[in-house]
C-alpha cells in the first residue's frame, strides 16, 4: 500500500490530544491537489480538505469490493475478501458518507459466541484491520458488533458520533484511533471489547455513552469529555486507573460501577458539583481519589458526600481524597504507520 503520511509517535494506553497535528507531519492535503481531476460529484468529498481534517493517507479497497447507494452515499455491503479493508471515500464518483448496519455482515463471527448460529468455521471474512476515510459521516447502530478478528480500527472520519454498539462483541479488537475527533462516543461502543488495549481521539468528545468502556481489557483509563453517563466504565475487572480530564461538566458516579481492581481516580477538576451522585456500592476503601492541589477542604468534604458511605459508595473514607497530580500526561497521536506496518501496509 502507499504511504503519503507518516504520523507523530507515541505508544499509549488510552488518552486523547489537544494539540492538532502539524501539516507536515500529518498529510493534509489542498483539495484541489488531493483531488485532482475531480467531477461535479466529488467536490462534496473534497470539500473535507478545507477543514484542517488529517486526510486518509492509505489506498482503498477496489471500488466493485462494495455495494453502494449512490442516493444515499452509503455502503450496503461488503464483496470483497481482504482481511484488511479500506474504505474508499468515493465510489463512482460520490463520496462515501455512510456504512449501514448489514455492510459488514459477512465479517461477523457468530460462532464463537453466545447467539444461536447456523455458521461454520470458514463462513466469514476475518476482517484484521479497518480505515475509514475522512469523508464518512455515519456509521449504523451496532455496524461492526461481532466482527470478533477485527484488531485495528482507524478513523479519519470526523464522526459527530458513533452511534451505539458500533464495535460492540469484538472481542479481539486492540487498538482504535479516531484520528480527526469524535464528538459522541455512544452507549456500548465498545462494550465487551475484552483485548481493548489502546483508544486515542483528538482534543476533547462532547459525550462518553451509557456503558461505552464496559467490560474490556483496559488497565487505564484517560477521558477528556464534557459528559460521562452512567456505567461507562463498567464491568472492567483490570481497570487500575481512571483520570478525568478538565472541562468535564457532568460525570455520573456510577461510571465507575464494578471495577474492583481500582486504585486511583484523577480528577482535574475542585467542584464536587460536577457529580452526579448514585449507588455503586463498589466500597472500596484501597482507591485514591487525586484531586487538584488548589482543592480547598470544603470541597474535599464535598467529594466524600458525593463518593463516600453517604452519597455512591465509591470510597469508605475521607483520607482517600488526597490532593496530588496523577502520573498520566498528555501524549500525541500514535505512531499509525507503525501500527499498520504488522499488516504490511
Amino acid at each position: 500500500m502507499k504511504k503519503r503520511i507518516r504520523l507523530l509517535t507515541g505508544i499509549i494506553i488510552i488518552c486523547c490530544s489537544c494539540v492538532a497535528a502539524g501539516k507536515e507531519n500529518t498529510g493534509e492535503s489542498e483539495a484541489d491537489g488531493f483531488y485532482s481531476g475531480q467531477t461535479e460529484d466529488t467536490k462534496k468529498a473534497a470539500e473535507v480538505i478545507n477543514q484542517n481534517l488529517v486526510v486518509m493517507p492509505y489506498e482503498p479497497l477496489p471500488e466493485e469490493d462494495f455495494a453502494f447507494d449512490p442516493d444515499t452515499g452509503t455502503i450496503m455491503k461488503y464483496k470483497g475478501d481482504a482481511v484488511d479493508v479500506i474504505i474508499p471515500r468515493s465510489i463512482g464518483g460520490i463520496p462515501v458518507e455512510n456504512i449501514s448496519y448489514h455492510a459488514f455482515e459477512g465479517t461477523r463471527d457468530y460462532l464463537h459466541s453466545e447467539m444461536m448460529t447456523n455458521q461454520k468455521e470458514g463462513d466469514w471474512v476475518p476482517m484484521r484491520c479497518l480505515i475509514l476515510p475522512e469523508t464518512l459521516r455515519s456509521i449504523e447502530d451496532s455496524a461492526f458488533s461481532y466482527c470478533q478478528d477485527l484488531e485495528t480500527v482507524i478513523c479519519y472520519a470526523p464522526l459527530e458520533t458513533t452511534n451505539k454498539g458500533v464495535f460492540r462483541e469484538c472481542t479481539g479488537l486492540k487498538t482504535v484511533i479516531f484520528v480527526n475527533g469524535v464528538r459522541h462516543m455512544d452507549n456500548y461502543l465498545f462494550g465487551q471489547c475484552r483485548s481493548l488495549k489502546t483508544v486515542w481521539y483528538k482534543d476533547q468528545a462532547d459525550r462518553i455513552g451509557i456503558q461505552c468502556f464496559s467490560d474490556t481489557g483496559l488497565e487505564e483509563l484517560c477521558i477528556s469529555a464534557k459528559e460521562i453517563d452512567s456505567g461507562a466504565f463498567i464491568g472492567n475487572e483490570s481497570l487500575k486507573t481512571v483520570h478525568i480530564r478538565s472541562g468535564v461538566e457532568r460525570l455520573q458516579a456510577t461510571a465507575f460501577v464494578s471495577n474492583p481492581a481500582l486504585e486511583t481516580v484523577c480528577l482535574e477538576f475542585c467542584d464536587p458539583a460536577v457529580l452526579e451522585s448514585s449507588l455503586t456500592n463498589l466500597n472500596n476503601d484501597k482507591a485514591v481519589i487525586l484531586v487538584p492541589e488548589e482543592t480547598t477542604d470544603e470541597q474535599i468534604q464535598g467529594f466524600m458526600m458525593k463518593l463516600g458511605p453517604w452519597g455512591a459508595s465509591l470510597i469508605v473514607q475521607e483520607t482517600q481524597i488526597q490532593r496530588g497530580k496523577c502520573h498520566l500526561q498528555e501524549t500525541s497521536i500514535p505512531d499509525v504507520s507503525e501500527i499498520l506496518r504488522e499488516y504490511g501496509m
